[in-house]
């Protein structure tokens, strides 16, 4: 089984590569494979986000709440690092959990904070909770050890609910508003009320704990003494917010609220609610919250020009926080549009406001999401000049990204340049790594810091720092690290205090001075689920790591994954007149870094929830969360479609996460978490055609029938509060219907007859009831969307009509009344503009796209689709992300919604796919006669086998070939084909049979083997055939120890399955795919006899492919010891463990793990690797 890391390369890091900057790394890549580097991306459209498959961790994840780029949240002057977690089926956000930055040498000026010289207008520390907050229906508050817990309860009318609390302060004195949230879950929000008609918005809905402080008098314009009322909602139907403290404070240290005192000065929104405990306040959106989200709010006043500042301590963040302010003369201004993440953080008031001056204003602290539950330590107004400037960005600087490695350059104002590059380190682990090319000037240094928010610990002897916070553990080893230095905020850090020399609380800044002395610098950091000592072995491995040799790691796997992904012929546009500028190159960039994207959204499973199996989740950097419990990471629209795609490179990786999101689905059919129009019932089918695993297709049979007649009863959106019995939704209807063609072919598969007739009837009373539902006459256009009975206006949708792909979709629905599809053509019409961004179409989201798509082909439109497919493929490009949707702008294209996520990827990927004459939709292998299409597709692993297609529209031919393809002409190629036909893969022309154990699955000929029967044994090839004239192209080392781990060489099965034996006494050493280099990784047993054998190596047929031999040897006796420590940029690295064996006919599951080389300063982590083609 080959070793990820099986080649350590120098540990310098290399500038240069590739043409977009220093994306280092002389890294090898056989001719004809693709080189990940390729895909190197700089400039402002660059994507940040990094992972890899089956890993917890991810390198800065996307705040999708705001309206910013990947590259614009994840860059800039500190050379911030995020990094995001998933444990506990929780998802943790660490923003700027690394920087680096340049500062005056010695300690911070200002090292103690004195609490005693601020004055405090106003201050609820939630000793008890005060009868002057006024909690709307729905929320729900309790104060437990100077907590305030707001909760959103099951019968809130409103998803959020809101406690609110008059206060009167003169804000000239007290202008600063500060909220401390330990903990969220949901989202909250914070509003402020002067008696006005309208609210004024101090924080929109967010997710993030901490402290937050606000500018009252920046954000209202208020000024003396006011009278207002503070409004603190909890929002989301299960959000739960945590609140510390609010206060209103003076401008000697701003304003504070600590939440240290017994009342809440808060008004809390409907559905909220709040708990006050140790100086916390816990803002929860309760389950009756009718929206799911609400606010906290409470008015401040302050002197802009001495204290711009305005800064939030979150300790604790589960769910979606925003912050907004307002002084009363217009909008609402927001500082945080929204935000999962925990920490302190801070606002620059007037460069978000243009304010200045004394100014009142309201603050805004909102909960947003069911169980939204945000924990507030603290609100804060201070100044950003208290003292020197202490630390500071770099003056210029640049980011580059790859799937290997985030690079970066800088040089700052003191003179100091710095090169690198992040990259990840096995699973749990990232090496950051940067040459000093100029020292700091005279009295200059630079400090490298980070954000947290936990319980903080310090080995100064080790140079490790350690975050303990409430769902993960991490710790950051920066060997040498000296004059350790605790900040509140950023804003502190950089004006050099209040400062610490001891972590003061659990949310804040730690900063850690670099030897000047340095010329290279190499942090790592390591995460677990719930082990210190686990994440700090983690971190020092990682930080023995060159990156250079993390890299290369890196490089090797992308490059042989994919190796193994179906490979396109034509990239470029076809059926636009305008490519948008964009070359075929950037089109195969963009197609393979949506694999990229694919793969790495793989999550592993979570035993400490007890849920067993991997997951496919919405998009791992966005941190989307609020799935079925168990695995709240996929939503069930994308994570259904992502395993369709998934089942091309990693068959048993989908099928995992098939299996275990219907192992969620409850006795009455429902699958908790968001209901949404999935295609459950085409995955399973796509699942089956692809692989032949009819065992697999019977595991979740009956939970996926429950599921499909639960959403017949219930086609509607569902969460949270919003929850409308009578409610019809025709996207859930169409998705339904032609969900449940798929459902019927699983069941003649599985033969369960009578589930076929049960189907057939829901069917019918499906397309029965779109027929009279939606449509007045056979001739509306358009035909409306919801049905409410009882409410013939659809008052709670706003109105009974929706967008155009939502509507248009119905095309592709079997059965569909004459009339009626004409109708929907006809709408479609009044929309399409091929010359137009996304051919004059908007609210572009895969599902109900490429649903309309199949639906132009359906009805003979395949000039139309293919323009409509190329559109949005080039717009989806342009916009720089792979998005849940994507809006036209006269700037361009906008992805709005969940980013990462599914969906954007799966489109590019289908429509390059149509635009080369294949189609993945119906399950089996399908060619389209696309007009002007010469392309083809090569390398698909069709039950275990590759299959090639091509299509060429001038002649009318399709191709078929490939060993997946019986070798004969009229198999081969398919002639005289209309151009918008759609040519099945003729079943007499498959080439192999996927079970030829069980010739009909759905004969009862107790004969056939039982579905859940593992295959048979493997068969080691005879000694007596092993001649010299078959040993092939089989290479191995002369000689091994026993224990030892060989590379074997097999040249002519680069990308495929194979067994190796050792022989004489035949041993099968692993199963596994060869690498693109030609090698898979075999361990020599600790029991081999000295002496003679021969390496054996199979096809996963059992078919020789050849043969080596070689002397196993014994191990020379060592008198030295081990070093255990491993010496920084040394041979002790941390390595990526053995990649275990999937794909077609995989079966090997390997458990996350850590190994005992942890304890000799190196890592050897699980990570997997699968089949990526089958065949030969």
């Amino acid at each position: 089984m080959r070793r990820l890391s099986g080649v350590l390369v120098s540990g310098v890091l290399a500038a240069g590569v590739v043409a977009v900057g220093p994306v280092g790394g002389a890294v090898a890549v056989p001719e004809g494979v693709v080189d990940p580097l390729e895909l190197a991306l700089s400039g402002p459209d660059q994507q940040r986000s990094m992972s890899v498959p089956e890993s917890r961790l991810v390198l800065n994840p996307q705040n999708f709440y705001l309206a910013e780029s990947e590259f614009e949240q994840s860059t800039g002057p500190s050379m911030p690092l995020g990094a995001g977690y998933y444990a506990y089926d929780e998802a943790v956000t660490m923003p700027r959990f690394l920087e680096l930055y340049e500062g005056v040498s010695g300690e911070p000026p200002v090292l103690a904070d004195d609490p005693d010289a601020i004055e405090i207008g106003f201050a609820d520390e939630f000793e008890e909770l005060s009868q002057e907050w006024v909690l709307e229906p729905g929320l729900g508050v309790t104060v437990d050890d100077g907590v305030a817990l707001l909760e959103v309860l099951p019968d809130s009318p409103v998803p959020w609910p809101a406690m609110a609390r008059e206060i009167t302060v003169d804000v000239d004195v007290t202008p600063v508003l500060r909220v401390a949230l330990p903990s969220v879950s949901g989202q909250w929000a914070l509003k402020l009320n002067d008696g006005g008609a309208v609210d004024i918005d101090v924080q929109p809905g967010s997710s993030a704990g901490g402290v937050h402080s606000f500018d009252i008098a920046a954000l209202t314009g208020w000024s003396g003494e006011q009278t207002f009322s503070i409004k603190l909602f909890a929002v989301g139907g299960d959000a739960s917010i945590a609140v510390e403290s609010v206060r209103v404070q003076g401008q000697q240290a701003g304003f504070v609220d600590n939440f240290s005192s017994e009342t809440l000065e808060w008004d809390v929104g409907q559905g909220l609610e709040t708990v006050l405990a140790d100086g916390t306040l816990r803002i929860t959106v309760g389950p009756d919250s009718a929206h799911g989200f609400g606010a906290v709010q409470r008015g401040v006043d302050v002197d802009l020009d001495a204290f711009p500042v305005l800064r939030l301590a979150l300790p604790s963040v589960d769910g979606d926080w925003a912050l907004k302010v307002n002084n009363g003369s217009g909008d609402d201004v927001d500082l945080e549009p929204g935000s999962n993440a925990s920490g302190v953080f801070s606002f620059d008031v007037p460069a978000a406001t243009g304010w200045s001056g004394s100014q009142s204003f309201t603050i805004k602290l909102f909960a947003v999401g069911g169980g939204a539950e945000i924990v507030v330590d603290s609100v804060r107004l201070v100044s950003a000049s208290q003292g020197q400037e202490w630390v500071r960005g770099a003056a210029e600087y640049e980011n580059f990204w790859s799937p290997a490695s985030l690079d970066f350059s800088a040089t700052y104002p003191g003179g100091a340049a710095v090169s690198g590059a992040d990259a990840m380190v096995g699973l749990d682990s990232v090496v950051r790594e940067f040459e000093i090319d100029q020292a700091p000037g005279e009295g200059e240094v630079l400090r490298v810091a980070g954000s947290f928010v936990g319980a903080v610990e310090v080995d100064a002897d080790a140079g490790v720092i350690t975050v303990a916070g409430d769902h993960v553990r991490y710790a950051v080893a920066i060997p040498g690290m000296e004059d350790v230095y605790f900040f509140e905020s950023i804003e502190e850090l950089e004006a050099g205090g209040p400062a610490s020399s001891e972590p003061t609380s659990r949310m804040g800044v730690w900063a850690a001075a670099v030897p000047e002395s340095a010329s290279q610098v190499r942090i790592g950091a390591g995460f677990s689920v719930d082990d210190n000592a686990q994440a700090v072995a983690r971190a020092q491995a990682a930080a023995a790591t060159p990156i250079a040799d993390a890299r290369a790691e890196l490089v090797s796997f992308w490059a042989d994954a994919l190796a193994g992904v179906p490979h396109p012929q034509d990239f470029s546009l076809l059926g636009v007149a305008d490519d948008g500028g964009l070359s075929d190159d950037q089109v195969r960039s963009a197609y393979y870094r949506a694999f990229v994207a694919l793969y790495s959204n793989v999550l592993p499973p979570q035993p400490e929830t007890g849920f067993a199996y991997r997951t496919v989740a919405t998009g791992k950097p966005s941190m989307w969360n609020h799935g079925a419990p168990g695995a709240q990471s996929a939503a069930a629209w994308e994570s259904f479609i992502g395993v369709q795609f998934l089942a091309y490179v990693d068959p048993e990786a989908a099928w995992d996460s098939f299996n275990g999101l219907m192992s969620l689905v409850d006795e009455d059919g429902s699958l908790a978490g968001e209901s949404l129009p999935s295609r459950k019932a085409q995955a399973a089918w796509v699942l089956y055609a692809m692989t032949g695993q009819s065992q697999e297709l019977a595991y979740s049979y009956d939970a996926l029938i429950r599921l499909l007649q639960w959403q017949a009863d219930n086609p509607r959106w569902i969460y949270g509060a919003y929850d409308n019995p009578g409610e019809r939704d025709s996207e859930f209807v169409t998705t339904l219907i032609i969900d449940i063609d798929y459902g019927i072919q699983i069941a003649e598969v599985l033969g369960h007859d009578d589930d076929i007739d049960m189907l057939n009837d829901l069917r019918e009373e499906l397309l029965t009831g779109y027929h009279h539902h939606y449509w007045d006459t056979p001739h509306d256009v358009p035909p409306r969307q919801y049905l409410f009975p009882g409410d013939p206006d659809c008052s709670v949708r706003g109105g009974c009509y929706g967008n155009l792909f939502q509507t248009t979709m119905a095309l592709h629905v079997d059965g569909l009344e004459e009339q009626r599809a004409d109708a929907l053509l006809a709408f479609f019409d009044s929309v399409y503009d091929p010359a137009a961004q996304f051919a004059g179409t908007a609210d572009v989201k895969y599902p109900n796209m490429s649903y309309t798509v199949y639906g132009l082909l359906d009805h003979g439109r395949s000039q139309d689709a293919q323009t409509l497919t190329s559109a949005v493929l080039r717009e989806i490009i342009g916009s720089g992300s792979f998005a849940e949707a994507y809006d036209p702008s006269e700037d361009g294209p906008v992805p709005v919604g969940v980013r990462p996520s599914i969906f954007g990827l799966a489109t590019v990927i289908d429509a390059v796919w149509l635009n080369n004459g294949y189609r993945m939709d119906l399950g089996d292998p399908h060619a389209l006669l696309a007009p002007a299409a010469t392309g083809g597709l090569h390398g698909i692993t069709y039950r275990g086998q590759t299959l090639n297609t091509e299509v060429n529209a001038a002649a009318g031919e399709v191709t078929f070939s490939g060993p997946a393809v019986a070798a004969t002409e009229e198999c081969n190629t398919i002639t005289g084909v209309q151009v918008g036909t759609t040519i099945a893969l003729p079943t007499q022309c498959e080439g192999t049979d996927p079970d030829p154990t069980d010739p009909d699955p759905t004969d009862p000929d107790p004969t056939d083997p039982d579905p859940t029967d593992p295959p048979g044994e493997p068969v080691a090839t005879p000694d007596e055939e092993l001649g010299e004239d078959v040993r092939g192209d089989v290479s191995v080392p002369e000689s091994a120890e026993r224990g030892e781990t060989i590379d074997v060489t097999v040249p002519s099965a680069s990308g495929e399955q194979v067994r190796v034996w050792l022989h004489s006494d035949p041993v099968l050493l692993t199963t596994g795919d060869v690498s693109a280099d030609g090698t898979i990784a075999a361990t020599i047993p600790e029991g081999a006899t000295l002496g003679d054998h021969r390496i054996v190596v199979q096809w996963a047929d059992g078919e020789l492919i050849g043969w080596a031999p070689i002397e196993i040897v014994a191990a020379p006796v060592s008198g030295g010891g081990v070093d255990g420590a491993g010496a920084a940029g040394g041979d002790a690295a941390g390595k990526y463990g053995a990649l275990p064996n999937t794909g077609a006919g995989g079966s090997t599951h390997l458990a996350l793990a850590a190994i005992t080389a942890m304890l000799l300063g190196g890592l050897i982590l699980a990570v997997r690797h699968r089949a990526l083609t089958a065949g030969r």
